[in-house]
C-alpha cells in the first residue's frame, strides 16, 4: 500500500515515506531546489507570455458579486507568474502580488512583468510560511502549492493573516484518491533513481525509460495552450520528481484550515477525469452542466436522504469516496467574509470555529 505522502530526502540519503513530514525545513529546501532546476513550469518562453485561463478565480469573483476592480490579490506560490501576470494584464485596476520559494521562477516572472509593461503586479521570493504583508489582500489565490509543503497548517495560517476581514482564500490542491496512480509511479521512480536523489536533471531519464507522461488536461483546462516538448517534460518532472508531495482529502483541508484559524471552509470545485466543475451539496435535477449536484453523484434518492441526515463533513467524505477527485478547490475565510458568498457556496460550508 502506497503511503499518503512521499518525500525524497536528498542525494545519498534514504527515501522516506510518511503520513506526516517530520523535517519540514528539509522538505521546503528540497522543493525550492527542485523548482530552481525547473523554473519554467508555467512558462513557454520569454518571447510569448501565455494567456492563462482564469476561470476558477473569475467564477469565485462573480459568485461573490464583486468585480476585480480595486481588489488586492495575492498569488501564493506563483511559480513563474503566468497566472499573476495574466490577472494583472486583464484587470488593470487590480493590484496583484505574487511570491514563490524558487528564486529562478521569480526571475522569470519579473521578466514577464517587464515584457508586458505592467505596473500593477509585483513579485518576491518567499515561502508560504514566511510570507507577510503590511497591506492585506481581498483574495489569496494558491494553486497547486500546499500539497508540496510539510507544514500546511502553518502555511495556511500565514496566508490567513494576509487577508482583509472580508477576504477569501481560494486554495487548489491535489486529492489523494484520484492521485493514487501518480503516487505509485512516483515511488517506482524514486526506488529506481535512489542513488541520484536530488539530481533532478539525471532523474528525468527514468521518466522516459518508464514511458511516463501526464496529459496536459489531467487537472482541468490546459492553461498554456500549445503543448511544447519543453512544457510536457517540465509537467512530467512536476508530477513524478518533486521531492515532497502529500495529496489531501476534504478532511485534511478542514483540519488544516481550522488549525490555521479560519472560521469556515467550503469545497467549491472538484476536478475529475471529466474535467473541473463546481460542486453543489444540494439535489438539483436541473443543475447546469458546469455544476455537479448531489443528484448526479448519487442518483439513488434513498442514499441522498441518508446523506441529508449526516453532518456536512461526513457528507463530503462520502462524496469524495464516490467521485475520487484528482484535485479540488476550497474557499476559506473569517466570519465577515461569509455573508458575501453565494447560496451555493454557503450550502457547501463547514463551520470551523
Amino acid at each position: 500500500m502506497v503511503s499518503a505522502c512521499v518525500m525524497a530526502v536528498g542525494k545519498g540519503r534514504d527515501v522516506g515515506h510518511t503520513s506526516v513530514d517530520p523535517v519540514g525545513d528539509v522538505a521546503a529546501r528540497l522543493v525550492s531546489e527542485f523548482y530552481d532546476a525547473f523554473p519554467q513550469r508555467y512558462a513557454r518562453g520569454m518571447q510569448e507570455i501565455p494567456e492563462v485561463d482564469l476561470a476558477p478565480i473569475s467564477v469565485l469573483i462573480r459568485e461573490a458579486s464583486y468585480s476585480f476592480d480595486g481588489l488586492r490579490v495575492l498569488d501564493a506560490g506563483c511559480g513563474t507568474g503566468a497566472q499573476a501576470t495574466s490577472l494583472a494584464r486583464q484587470n488593470p485596476l487590480t493590484t496583484v502580488v505574487g511570491f514563490d520559494c524558487s528564486a529562478k521562477s521569480i526571475a522569470v516572472a519579473r521578466q514577464s512583468q517587464l515584457l508586458a509593461g505592467l505596473n500593477n503586479v509585483a513579485f518576491s521570493v518567499s515561502s508560504c510560511e514566511a510570507f507577510s504583508s503590511e497591506d492585506p489582500f481581498d483574495l489569496v489565490w494558491c494553486n497547486g502549492v500546499l500539497h508540496h509543503i510539510g507544514m500546511p497548517a502553518k502555511a495556511l495560517g500565514a496566508l490567513h493573516k494576509c487577508l482583509t476581514a472580508k477576504g477569501v482564500a481560494a486554495i487548489w490542491v491535489l486529492h489523494r484518491y484520484g492521485h493514487r496512480d501518480i503516487m505509485l509511479k512516483r515511488e517506482l521512480v524514486q526506488r529506481l533513481s535512489y542513488s541520484e536523489a536530488g539530481d533532478w536533471k539525471t532523474q528525468v531519464r527514468w521518466l522516459d525509460e518508464l514511458n511516463l507522461s501526464i496529459p496536459a488536461d489531467r487537472y482541468g483546462h490546459n492553461q498554456l495552450g500549445e503543448d511544447t516538448e519543453s512544457v510536457a517534460q517540465t509537467r512530467k518532472a512536476d508530477a513524478f520528481l518533486t521531492p515532497y508531495l502529500c495529496p489531501w482529502t476534504f478532511a485534511d483541508a478542514l483540519a488544516h484550515a481550522k488549525q490555521a484559524g479560519f472560521s469556515w471552509l467550503a469545497i467549491d470545485q472538484v476536478t475529475t477525469e471529466k474535467g473541473t466543475r463546481l460542486l453543489a451539496l444540494t439535489s438539483e435535477d436541473d443543475a447546469p452542466p458546469w455544476v455537479t449536484s448531489l443528484t448526479e453523484v448519487f442518483p439513488s434518492a434513498l442514499v441522498r436522504r441518508r446523506l441529508g441526515e449526516l453532518p456536512i463533513a461526513e457528507r463530503l467524505a462520502c462524496i469524495e469516496l464516490e467521485m475520487r477527485p484528482r484535485g479540488f478547490l476550497f474557499l476559506a475565510g473569517s466570519e465577515d467574509s461569509f455573508a458575501q458568498c453565494s447560496p451555493r457556496i454557503r450550502a457547501n460550508t463547514c463551520r470551523l470555529l
